[in-house]
């Protein structure tokens, strides 16, 4: 399995995330390059792991997040939405380089893709 480069991935997670609009081939794209393609994620009850406090609601009509308990609502679920998150805060990341110190959730129509940067790691929740 190819080993995923991280600080590369969240500098073209950002480059993706400054565009008008983000299309599911851009992250098909950038996902078939990366082993967290293949690291599929559970949920349970449609609800997946992000962090501490923060959550993916999977099964809603818009893409959304519960962090500590509130709820940060997105685009229509059919849309690609790309969220940096710093602790409990959706946040805006000023640059690539400052992004890789982010968590980030990548929303598809199929598929909800988190990377945690820090720890190495990332993956995958189905929808629906």
């Amino acid at each position: 399995m190819p080993k995923t480069d991280m600080d590369g991935l969240m500098k073209q997670l950002f480059q993706l995330s400054r565009q008008a609009q983000v299309t599911a081939t851009d992250l098909s794209a950038l996902f078939a390059t990366q082993a967290l393609d293949r690291n599929q994620f559970y949920k349970k009850a449609g609800v997946g792991v992000v962090d501490k406090d923060v959550f993916v609601l999977l099964d809603q009509s818009t893409n959304r997040l519960r962090i500590s308990d509130q709820d940060w609502t997105g685009k229509p679920s059919a849309d690609p939405e790309i969220v940096f998150i710093k602790g409990t805060k959706v946040l805006d990341p000023a640059d690539g380089a400052q992004a890789k110190r982010f968590n980030a959730v990548v929303f598809s129509q199929e598929r909800v893709w988190v990377i945690i940067p820090r720890d190495r790691c990332g993956g995958f929740y189905s929808r629906g």
